[in-house]
C-alpha cells in the first residue's frame, strides 16, 4: 500500500512512498543462442515482470502526470510534450501499469540523468528503504525521492496533504491518508 513518511534532514517534511517496485526492470544481457550460432557476439535488451499494487502504481502515475503538468517551471525544465497523447502529463491515474506508465517512468528517468541527476535508468520505481535517498547497493538516488523533490518543489501547497488535490484519486487519498503526524 502507496504511503507516506516523514523524513529528515531534505527538502522536503515527508515521502510519499511505494510499498513494492513499479514498472518492468529494464537490463542489458550479453550474448544469444542465435548470435552465438551466427559468430557474433550480440546485446539484447531484457525486461523482467515485476508485481505491482494497484495505489503504488496511483502514486507513481499521480506523481509523474502531476510534476510534468508544471514541468517546465522545474529547474531544469522537463519536458512535458504538452498536446502530447503520450507525455507523462495525460497519464491516466487508473493503478495500471501499462506501456504509458512504463514509458513515462523510463522517461523521467532519463531526462533527470541528462540533467546531470544520479538516478537508475531501469524503467522502475523502487520503494526508499531506510533513511537515505540514495539506494545502498547501486549509490544512485532512488526515482521514489526525485518524483517526490520535484512535486514538493512545483505543488508547495499540495505537497504536505495530496488528499485536497482534485485530481488524486480517492483511493490515492485513502492510501496515503491525510497524513497527520
Amino acid at each position: 500500500m502507496a504511503y507516506k513518511k516523514q523524513v529528515q534532514g531534505r527538502s522536503y517534511p515527508h515521502l510519499y512512498n511505494v510499498t513494492m517496485t513499479v514498472g518492468s526492470r529494464k537490463a542489458l544481457k550479453l550474448g544469444s543462442a542465435a548470435g552465438a550460432a551466427a559468430g557474433k557476439p550480440a546485446t539484447i535488451l531484457t525486461s523482467s515482470y515485476e508485481p505491482n499494487k494497484r495505489d503504488d502504481v496511483m502514486l507513481v502515475q499521480y506523481l509523474l502526470k502531476r510534476v510534468y503538468q508544471q514541468g517546465h517551471n522545474a529547474q531544469p525544465p522537463l519536458k512535458s510534450g504538452s498536446g502530447d497523447p503520450h507525455s507523462p502529463a495525460a497519464l491516466k491515474i487508473d493503478g495500471l501499469c501499462g506501456s504509458k506508465t512504463q514509458g513515462a517512468i523510463e522517461q523521467f528517468q532519463l531526462e533527470m540523468r541528462r540533467n546531470g541527476r544520479n538516478i537508475a535508468t531501469d524503467g522502475c520505481v523502487d520503494s526508499e528503504r531506510g533513511e537515505s535517498a540514495t539506494a545502498s547497493v547501486s549509490k544512485t538516488g532512488y526515482t521514489i525521492s526525485w518524483l517526490n523533490k520535484y512535486f514538493w518543489i512545483l505543488y508547495p501547497l499540495l505537497a504536505p496533504d495530496i488528499s485536497i488535490d482534485p485530481e488524486c484519486p480517492p483511493e490515492l487519498k485513502q492510501a496515503v491518508g491525510s497524513g497527520g503526524f
